[in-house]
């Protein structure tokens, strides 16, 4: 059974939720009318468009062209897939652009943990009837790829069976990325040894179990320092031991100290 359900609409931007479940394994054509991105929240799918396939998982964005025709073809170890994805009724900036410039009808590359924290405040939201916060996060993820140097990136996929493995070890940063985590109770709790889990997560995800988790604290507290937060707050807030600690980390990754990137946010409010 698949349910389509719109979360989002505007003269731009179409928001569609795909949940799909089954017993046993099947393939569907389907058809795309709008260029178009999406994410697979709980998902691993063999995609094929044309001659090019896929072997789509959590980590990924793909990206289609208007009037794209696809199979999907879904596996039965995992009874159940969504997908969030993102319709552009009008043509927007280097998104579009993007889309567009490419000779391929579709291409896919993996997500950062800066978009992977964006889906995950959409989804909290998702069903609730604040349309402008919603229209703002979507704004937001779709700037985010935007801004971001776009190029398709070979893609290794992980084995089917560590797909699961990997998006458990992925919820367990995201929900408490601001406790005192330890890569070997992650990979214990994925059954894996630490130097296994460390191998098959920066394959599936580009990154290291210790820097996907950094960058959620940093996106976090980047998140804090924007509401008002102190930098001292917003760093025991979301896991940091020190405030030392904090400022190199977050300098490192954002590229300036807490300290200027608050007083940058609040000269763009005023």
């Amino acid at each position: 059974m698949v349910k389509f359900e719109t979360l989002l609409r505007s003269d731009e931007i179409k928001a569609v939720l795909i949940t799909a479940e089954y017993n046993d394994a099947y393939a569907e054509k389907d058809f795309v009318a709008y260029p178009s991105i999406s994410f697979p929240l709980i998902s691993c799918f063999e995609y094929k468009a044309g001659d090019t396939i896929f072997l789509l998982d959590t980590n990924h964005i793909l990206f289609e062209k208007g009037e794209t025709a696809f199979t999907v073809s879904k596996n039965a170890t995992f009874k159940k897939d969504v997908t969030l994805s993102i319709h552009f009724m009008k043509p927007i900036g280097e998104i579009f652009y993007f889309l567009n410039k490419k000779k391929q009808q579709v291409a896919i590359q993996k997500r950062w943990p800066q978009i992977e924290v964006l889906l995950r405040k959409f989804i909290a939201i998702a069903f609730n009837n604040d349309a402008i916060l919603k229209e703002q996060i979507l704004l937001d993820i779709v700037n985010t790829i935007a801004g971001t140097e776009l190029h398709i990136a070979s893609v290794n996929n992980s084995p089917i069976n560590c797909v699961k493995k990997i998006d458990q070890s992925k919820d367990i940063k995201h929900t408490y990325y601001h406790d005192d985590l330890r890569i070997a109770d992650i990979a214990s709790a994925a059954n894996l040894s630490s130097y296994h889990f460390s191998r098959l997560f920066r394959q599936a995800t580009g990154y290291s179990p210790y820097g996907y988790l950094m960058s959620i604290r940093i996106e976090n507290a980047k998140s804090l320092l924007h509401a008002g937060s102190s930098a001292t707050n917003a760093a025991f807030s979301t896991g940091f031991n020190s405030l030392e600690n904090f400022s190199f980390s977050f300098s490192r990754i954002v590229g300036c100290p807490p300290s200027l990137f608050k007083k940058s946010r609040i000269s763009k409010v005023y």
